[in-house]
């Protein structure tokens, strides 16, 4: 839907410059629909799908990583010439750049004589990439082009992804595959548009063509569109790392997804392509939601055969500072949904190299290497509902998932890779084994927290909260402090960006493992575990079991008592009974650790403070619990006196 309403000059003159640096990052059939305010979201064109594959860059790749950012610079800087030399050829035939697909160029070609033009551009590229062989890497690129009706698509959120689906993408997919090194094959329907002069021996339904002497189109390019609102058509996170960029180079260490939408030719067949523009938009509002929510960045979108990949990434071109770990939740939501079609994924960490390549008229930003093409290579072997992961994804991430490990042979690998079928969640990774290396230069950090603790063996509550700016040493700082209490109960509880609107989600595992219940069990397992916990060990809680349930989610009988109360009433009492019962259940001198404290939810904050506002020393012929509290925290977390909150 377009936006309504009055633009200052100040604001479109902003808009402008917004839509000039966004424009080549968007091919020209995205550009020109933007200009369309009432056009549909799902069109068919007649024209012609060029999809170019280029080998020969992964060698010199794994040669170049060593030489970390020079490597970086050196390899974009290469691949970005090469495309640069294949867009020229294109633009000249009159094509239009759809998608970046790692080494690979997918071509669109329509209106008067397509078919000729995207054959003819074909060979021109393949002079174009013959003539940058070099000593050190010897380029050779296979081309498979298709005529007839082309599906696209512009979802609807988080931005307007154009996706290429159907019946055209899944053949010109699949003539690529067919074409070896150096060879052009044509579909049957683009060879019997061209002169037949220019076709060879056929192979599996389709033709080769020969290679054409170079030459330009006769019908001149299509004129260039500057579209409007383009700000809408490139992910979030992109535009903001584009406002800010110098398009420099990298080799940094990303988290990087595929999830495949299956099945997408068939929804066309049955319903049309408006059942599954349907299927699109579902999925997308999804990725949208889950992307958002767990720092993950929708980068591209890919075609494939029957199917559509989406291209999710963490760590490039933005970090959340826990990429494996958001991946794995969004993967999970993702393919959970229900959108009437397959859903699979395949998540993979390593090294990539990212930056801009392309031409000044078609460029993108790339994160590419052999950490996505193995993601990619995951995700084709995924079942339905599957999310196949690797070990390094999985060992980073904090939530340990049941698991799976199937040895799998895959393109580019010598040897099987080990691939991990994800399922659910079975725990929290503890924190890493302590550093054996002395500590130097926190002295004085040290001897607060050995103070903390000789308090609190003497039955005196004691509250440290550590802040800091990440990477300055928070972590060993709280490794120390647990070799010091030697003998103490030791609790740990952590609050996530992603739960940070849950109501108690940082207390709930604690209270559960106090209480013995398994902590991913159902709200009805809980209270069934529960109610007898409570009135068996402490009865004179029992009247109040509904409101101590809350924070442990655990379904409950109501009770007379709690259901009496009004809402003021009833929070109060919950607090008063959740601390009651810690009381009861905490004999020992006891530290408990929160970590990520400035992803607190209200209501677990409210519990905090209820705790740490309790007098001290406390009586020592009381059962109460005497225990330190540690919170380590960001320069950015919000701050409490009485309940620190805290980040590591």
């Amino acid at each position: 839907m377009r936006r309504m309403g009055v633009t200052t000059p100040t604001g479109r003159d902003a808009a402008d410059r917004a839509d000039g640096l966004l424009g080549p990052y968007l091919p020209r059939l995205v550009r020109a629909w933007s200009a369309e305010p009432e056009a549909p979201r799902a069109r068919t064109i007649d024209g012609s799908l060029v999809s170019v594959d280029i080998s020969g860059f992964t060698a010199l790749a794994e040669r170049l990583s060593a030489k970390g950012k020079a490597g970086a610079e050196e390899l974009v800087q290469r691949i970005s010439a090469c495309f640069e030399g294949l867009i020229e050829v294109a633009e000249r035939h009159g094509g239009d750049v759809l998608k970046f697909r790692g080494d690979a160029l997918l071509l669109l070609f329509r209106d008067e004589r397509h078919p000729e033009r995207a054959a003819g551009a074909a060979s021109d590229m393949q002079w174009t990439i013959e003539s940058m062989i070099t000593e050190d890497v010897e380029l050779r690129m296979s081309v498979g082009v298709h005529s007839g009706e082309c599906h696209f698509f512009l979802a609807a959120t988080p931005h307007r992804e154009l996706l290429v689906a159907g019946p055209g993408a899944t053949r010109v997919f699949e003539l690529e595959d067919l074409a070896t090194a150096g060879e052009i094959v044509l579909s049957a329907e683009t060879a019997a548009a061209v002169d037949p002069g220019w076709l060879g021996e056929e192979r599996d339904g389709a033709v080769l063509m020969h290679r054409l002497e170079p030459g330009a189109s006769t019908i001149p390019p299509p004129p260039n569109v500057a579209g409007v609102h383009l700000s809408e058509y490139v992910p979030a996170p992109l535009r903001a790392h584009l406002a800010v960029s110098s398009g420099e180079a990298e080799h940094r260490q990303a988290t990087v997804a595929f999830v495949k939408l299956s099945k997408t030719d068939d929804a066309i067949a049955a319903g049309g392509p408006e059942v599954l523009l349907e299927r699109i938009d579902t999925l997308a509002e999804t990725v949208g939601d889950a992307c958002d929510t767990y720092g993950v960045t929708w980068l591209e979108s890919d075609i494939d055969i029957n199917a559509v990949k989406l291209y999710l990434t963490g760590g490039a071109p933005a970090s959340s500072g826990q990429d494996e770990e958001g991946m794995l939740r969004a993967l999970r939501e993702i393919v959970a949904t229900d959108v009437g079609l397959p859903l699979r994924a395949g998540v993979n960490r390593g090294h990539v190299f990212t930056g801009d390549i392309g031409s000044a008229t078609r460029r993108t930003y790339a994160v590419m290497g052999d950490a996505v093409n193995l993601a990619a290579r995951l995700t084709a072997r995924a079942q339905p509902g599957d999310i196949l992961a690797t070990g390094d994804v999985l060992d980073r991430a904090r939530t340990i998932y049941a698991t799976e490990k199937e040895p799998l042979l895959v393109k580019g690998k010598e040897r099987a890779v080990t691939a991990h079928h994800v399922g659910e969640p079975a725990g929290t990774r503890d924190d890493a084994q302590a550093d054996a290396t002395p500590m130097v230069g926190r002295e004085r950090e040290l001897e607060l927290l050995q103070t903390a603790i000789d308090a609190a063996r003497m039955r005196q509550l004691q509250v440290v909260e550590i802040v800091g700016e990440p990477g300055i040493g928070k972590s060993r700082l709280v490794r120390e402090l647990r070799t010091s209490a030697f003998g103490f109960t030791q609790l740990n509880a952590a609050a996530e960006q992603y739960a940070s609107s849950t109501p108690f989600h940082a207390w709930r595992n604690l209270l559960r493992q106090l209480a013995g219940i398994t902590p991913d069990g159902t709200p009805e397992q809980a209270g069934a575990q529960l109610t007898p916990f409570v009135t068996g060990a402490m009865p004179d809680l029992a009247p109040w079991l509904p409101l101590l349930a809350i924070p442990f989610e655990a379904e409950v009988l109501p009770t007379p008592e709690a259901d009496a109360l009004d809402p003021t009433a009833s929070r109060e009492k919950l607090l008063e009974t959740v601390d009651s019962f810690l009381e009861r259940v905490l004999m020992m001198p006891t530290l408990i650790v929160f970590e990520d404290g400035h992803w607190l939810d209200d209501s677990s904050r409210s519990l905090l403070r209820q705790l740490t506002q309790k007098p001290a020393p406390r009586p020592a012929q009381s059962r109460e619990c005497t225990s330190t509290g540690l919170y380590s925290g960001s320069r950015s977390s919000r701050s409490a006196p009485t309940a620190p909150p805290s980040s590591r």
